[in-house]
């Protein structure tokens, strides 16, 4: 379904029900399990649920570290590459980097209002996280180099495209699928 939703022009808010849904996949973002803390978290007001102007799409926790992380969803057409910069690179999309810059600011606002208070019992706040899912991997080999150097040079903030989410849902559905068992053969040990 993951895979026909893509190419349906879904908005954010189809996303972000897919990814509430089945949480397990948020959890492939990352290098570690999580749990969501809540979905679409007011970061800017008085608390985790209360009124605020910075809301994320997914507060979550590592499970072991109880390290939180924010995950900001986008669409699969969001443009990841913008106009031509130099012979053979282009810039960055005016999209992309308002999500880059959007999550940045909203980690800012639970580091601001929550460090002492509401995060303790959601979670830690001394390393956070940020998750931005958006756009597809460029087929374009010039636009594609240009974004890999780009997302590869963000220090806080790991950007993951719907096809890679997709990549990653077929290889867990192939290693959990039956396999055929194969036999050992003479050479092994």
């Amino acid at each position: 379904r993951f895979e026909v939703d893509i190419k349906g022009g879904h908005p954010e808010s189809h996303w972000r029900t897919i990814l509430r849904l089945n949480p397990f996949i948020l959890s492939m973002l990352f290098g570690y399990p999580i749990v969501v803390v809540r979905n679409e978290a007011h970061l800017g007001g008085g608390g985790l649920d209360g009124l605020g102007d910075t809301v994320v799409d997914f507060l979550v926790r590592n499970e072991s570290t109880r390290s939180l992380a924010l995950v900001e969803i986008k669409r699969p057409d969001t443009l990841l590459t913008g106009n031509k910069y130099r012979a053979g690179r282009f810039k960055p999309s005016g999209d992309l980097n308002g999500a880059v810059i959007q999550v940045i600011d909203q980690r800012y606002e639970l580091l601001v209002n929550y460090k002492g208070g509401g995060a303790r019992d959601a979670g830690g706040v001394r390393s956070v996280d940020c998750v931005v899912v958006a756009g597809m991997t460029p087929t374009d080999p010039a636009k594609r180099d240009s974004f890999e150097m780009y997302r590869t040079s963000l220090r806080d903030v790991r950007i993951v495209t719907f096809d890679e989410v997709l990549l990653k849902l077929r290889a867990l559905r192939d290693y959990l699928s039956p396999a055929t068992i194969t036999q050992p053969s003479s050479l092994d040990p």
